[in-house]
């Protein structure tokens, strides 16, 4: 643990694996690990049983994925659980991906969302269409120019251009990463204000299974938030609802 604190700037001190204590002019408090603190006031930390010094309110929450590969015993082991080739794979995409002055296309609206926008200039929205417009958009002049990935809806991930190619690896014989989108769709949160969370964990990793052999290499989860301050939106309820499921 490794924190720094000014007299005037608040510090958060997270109780782990072999714990910490944190000294300043309050009472102390025992608590178990996963305990988040809020510290204001200068801190000192050294190593030592779980117990910590702190003045505020103090708050549990579940130990997260990145702390489960982080700390505690057999850590190094955990941290490893991909293979190296996998791991390999996995950062030769973030390299292709993350190149400077280029970024990624969005290319994944669903029919409910596509459709609306075809029928508003007078275009019948029908599958056929809408692969007619993914082609269009995957053989613009230059696209590699300013981009270096493309994100997919699930229904474009099985369709082909022109020539019968499917649509994956005709941008990859581009230099462009396809991927995918595998959320399916929000849900009204009951108790609120019409807020939503998003659907699709359920099966996500068959799913994600056929993405992955149909020629995709990354993917995009979304979970849309309304943000209205006269309303009182975003509820923490949605707020805390979404994260999780992000983080699942």
């Amino acid at each position: 643990l490794n924190v720094r604190a000014t007299p005037q700037i608040a510090g958060i001190l997270h109780c782990g694996a072999r714990g910490a204590r944190a000294t300043r002019h309050a009472s102390a408090a025992r608590a178990p690990c996963g305990t988040q603190f809020a510290v204001k006031g200068p801190v000192s930390t050294d190593l030592a049983p779980c117990s910590i010094r702190a003045a505020g309110p103090v708050k549990r929450f579940s130990q997260s994925m990145a702390e489960h590969h982080c700390i505690g015993t057999g850590g190094d082991e955990r941290r490893g659980w991909l293979s190296p080739t996998a791991r390999e794979s996995l950062e030769a995409t973030v390299r292709a991906i993350a190149q400077p002055g280029k970024g990624i296309s969005a290319c994944d609206e669903s029919g409910r969302t596509i459709n609306p926008r075809f029928e508003n200039v007078g275009v019948t929205p029908t599958e056929e269409m809408r692969r007619c417009y993914r082609e269009t958009l995957f053989t613009a002049p230059n696209m590699t120019d300013c981009l270096t990935a493309v994100i997919l809806d699930p229904e474009t991930v099985g369709q082909c251009d022109s020539s019968g190619v499917p649509f994956p690896q005709m941008l990859e014989k581009q230099g462009i990463v396809p991927g995918v989108k595998p959320s399916l769709t929000v849900y009204k949160l009951p108790g609120t204000n019409s807020e939503t969370y998003m659907q699709g964990l359920d099966g996500l990793a068959g799913r994600c299974r056929g993405y992955r052999a149909a020629g995709c290499r990354f993917a995009k989860w979304r979970s849309p938030l309304t943000i209205d301050v006269a309303a009182g939106t975003p509820s923490a309820l949605a707020i805390e609802t979404n994260c999780l499921r992000s983080e699942r």
